[in-house]
């Protein structure tokens, strides 16, 4: 399948050599890295201006869709990872942030807030998926669920609006809103192929533990690849989690092919749950959040980063060998870390996942969390591949 990567320009880089594109274009999708508001020495531009930056990414956003051809009335998803300190009106920037999306695309939204980035003044990161299919479809349960969708691609997210209720009456109220908005969308919860959890890094392990086994409960086993992140803070009151879904029509029900990697035969979630560790679903590929762990889950190389790495990307490059991918059909990684982190350490971690890829390089998205689903985890990393 024929594959276009975007790079880096004189305009527009990171701080530190990397085999990643600002996007990739696979057929009819074209992935984004985070889009940052910098200059061509990688400094973020605007410092602390949490609206000129939020402007300069998505003109960054456009300009890599120029790049590419690719229309903006394609955008499906988009993503803005924002620093939040309690200060930040979520809804008035949400509606900000819609203003700035281009030629009539209804993309599904999913902000998540967040407390640095290792580049020092930087306010926010977006990345984007675009899907040229000129089929589309919107569902949506409203103020709570949406689902765009584009051909058999589907892209949802979904958002706790309600009164206040346990974390665990929480997940289940906003996966169906989730389900719900699929529906709409005309996908069914056997086409999910991939989960992303945004919670509440200060819920008590009970409640933690509760909200993760009701979200296992939406799904019969084996179900969608899996991965969470933990934030510091939700924008609303008692809000104590958020979701967001990819899925493929067809992928449950058998009119596309579907493989699908359990757990037992890679390694567990501790957490436990229905979850595959990697999905391929015709020419696409799945993987889960990929730990620095053994089969059992136990971490590994506790406060070696270095080590950490290489340890969640050689379980990546076992799970698409599994699918029959490789890594130079990668066209999207999601890392996420945590720890004290500074350019020197998103540099050591970028450079050993580089050498994983080659060049050119997929698109990539890295943002910091307080810490990982498994305590002592510096990094988490998951993947999308387009198989040939």
């Amino acid at each position: 399948m024929t594959r276009r990567f975007i790079g880096f320009d004189d305009t527009y880089r990171v701080p530190v050599p990397v085999n990643v594109s600002r996007g990739v274009l696979c057929g009819p999708y074209f992935h984004l890295c985070g889009q940052l508001h910098m200059d061509g020495t990688g400094k973020a531009q605007d410092p602390g201006d949490l609206t000129a930056q939020t402007e300069g990414a998505m003109r960054r956003i456009y300009d890599v869709c120029g790049h590419a051809a690719v229309p903006g009335a394609a955008m499906a998803q988009l993503h803005a990872f924002y620093r939040n300190d309690g200060s930040v009106d979520e809804a008035a920037y949400a509606e900000a942030l819609s203003r700035l999306v281009r030629d009539g695309a209804e993309p599904a939204v999913v902000l998540t807030p967040i407390d640095s980035f290792p580049v020092v003044g930087c306010e926010v990161e977006i990345d984007a998926i675009f899907a040229t299919d000129p089929e589309r479809a919107t569902g949506a349960v409203p103020g709570k669920a949406k689902a765009r969708r584009h051909g058999d691609i589907v892209f949802a997210e979904a958002t706790f609006s309600g009164p206040r209720m346990s974390p665990a009456d929480q997940a289940g109220a906003v996966l169906n809103d989730l389900l719900a908005a699929l529906d709409a969308a005309e996908a069914e919860p056997t086409d999910v192929c991939r989960l992303a959890v945004y919670l509440r890094d200060d819920l008590p392990p009970g409640d933690h533990a509760a909200l993760l086994d009701r979200l296992g409960q939406g799904f019969a086993a084996p179900g969608p690849v899996f991965e969470t992140m933990l934030l510091s803070r939700l924008d609303r009151a008692g809000e104590a989690l958020r979701l967001e879904a990819v899925a493929l029509r067809g992928t449950g029900s058998g009119r596309r092919p579907s493989r699908r990697l359990a757990q037992d035969n890679h390694w567990r979630w501790p957490s436990g749950g229905p979850w595959s560790q990697a999905i391929r679903s015709g020419e696409m590929v799945f993987v889960g959040a990929q730990l620095p762990v053994d089969k059992r889950g136990a971490l590994v190389a506790e406060g070696d980063l270095g080590a950490q790495t290489h340890a969640a990307m050689r379980h990546m490059q076992a799970a698409l060998s599994t699918m029959d991918s490789g890594f130079p059909e990668v066209v999207k990684v999601n890392a996420l870390f945590t720890g004290d982190w500074d350019q020197a350490a998103w540099g050591l971690n970028v450079g050993i996942r580089s050498d994983y890829y080659g060049k050119p390089g997929p698109a990539s998205t890295g943002i910091i969390a307080p810490r990982l689903e498994i305590d002592g985890a510096m990094i988490q990393a998951g993947c999308i591949a387009i198989t040939d």
